[in-house]
């Protein structure tokens, strides 16, 4: 009697199991590569920018520093250009602007690397 009874109450639990994990469905966006800012006209502006800009190697890059105070800037110019400075201000005008030297290495031909960390960003 024992064994029947164990058997009809796996049998339930089975049955319950395989119900209850049918009935959950999972649903994820299709990868068409379509997003809301695509329909915009801001994103065609962005695009045809893109176009004109891509290959620029000397566009300036920013990465996170080491801690939330800090911002790393990058970017190539023309071999021969001073070393690499960057100015922060609060100030729309640019007065009292704090200045970061960083430093140059050699890179692509005809480009030198810059890289500049601002510290003390509050």
């Amino acid at each position: 009697m024992i064994k029947r009874t164990k058997k009809i109450m796996s049998a339930i639990i089975v049955a319950m199991m395989v119900v209850t994990t049918n009935s959950y469905n999972v649903f994820a966006a299709d990868d068409d590569k379509w997003t809301e800012a695509t329909k915009g006209e801001a994103w065609d502006e962005w695009c045809e920018r893109w176009e004109i800009i891509k290959t620029d190697w000397t566009q300036l890059s920013l990465t996170p520093g080491a801690d939330a105070t800090q911002l790393n800037f990058a970017w190539y110019s023309v071999i021969g250009e001073e070393n690499p400075i960057v100015k922060v201000s609060k100030n729309y005008d640019m007065s009292d602007a704090k200045i970061f030297e960083g430093n140059q290495s050699s890179a692509v031909p005809g480009y030198v690397s810059n890289k500049v960390t601002v510290m003390g960003l509050e």
